[in-house]
């Protein structure tokens, strides 16, 4: 069980580090409602399991989380042919806290609203 949550709680950093890379980097005012909405999916299933085991767990992980969940945000920023895909910083530009922040979003390089207050 104890692998299990753990794994279902990287996975969710990874899916909210993907999409918090998009919402940050993409020029589009949509699709970012469905970005926002998997931001806040994947946090509340994170803080459902989240325990300080786990915690430590993930720092550890954390440069691995990034590198795959920058893999597919690539891809995706690609699919609506974004420039920015291949602007991605090579480490990921968030702390942990700011991961488990329910009401932290990252500001748009293009001047877009927050998720908080669109």
């Amino acid at each position: 069980m104890g692998n299990e949550v753990r794994n279902a709680v990287m996975s969710q950093i990874e899916r909210r580090v993907e999409h918090l890379l998009k919402l940050e980097y993409s020029r589009l005012a949509e699709p970012r409602g469905g970005w926002a909405n998997s931001v806040d999916s994947a946090r509340a299933e994170i803080g459902r399991r989240w325990t300080r085991t786990i915690g430590r767990k993930v720092r550890t992980a954390l440069p691995g989380l990034y590198r795959h969940a920058a893999r597919r945000a690539v891809r995706s920023l690609r699919d609506f042919s974004e420039p920015e895909a291949a602007a991605l910083p090579e480490t990921c530009p968030y702390t942990l806290e700011q991961l488990l922040d329910d009401g932290w979003y990252p500001s748009s390089r293009h001047g877009l609203p927050s998720p908080e207050v669109a």
